[in-house]
């Protein structure tokens, strides 16, 4: 597990492969030395989120904006309400 996590592949990847939860592997990683990697982020940039906002108004739809952005439609759907709650808020 070490060389594979060593190699490039991410911790959910390793609990896929090995079929143990994230924790475990965390664990088993740090026990033998290796330090964890900073997971990758994943969505809209937030200097992007207005942007996003308004191809949405103009009629994009959130597939479409996660194939444009790089994420999953569920994911564009919840970085444009939180965003949306915080532009209301203010």
């Amino acid at each position: 597990m070490v060389a594979d996590y060593e190699s490039g592949l991410s911790i959910g990847e390793l609990t896929r492969r090995y079929n143990i939860r994230h924790e475990t592997a965390a664990r088993w990683l740090t026990v033998n030395g290796i330090a964890i990697r900073p997971a990758k982020t994943t969505g809209i940039p937030n200097d992007q989120l207005p942007e996003a906002a308004k191809l949405h108004t103009t009629g994009w739809s959130y597939h479409k904006l996660g194939r444009h952005y790089g994420c999953s439609d569920t994911t564009v759907r919840k970085l444009l309400k939180r965003y949306r709650q915080a532009a209301n808020e203010s």
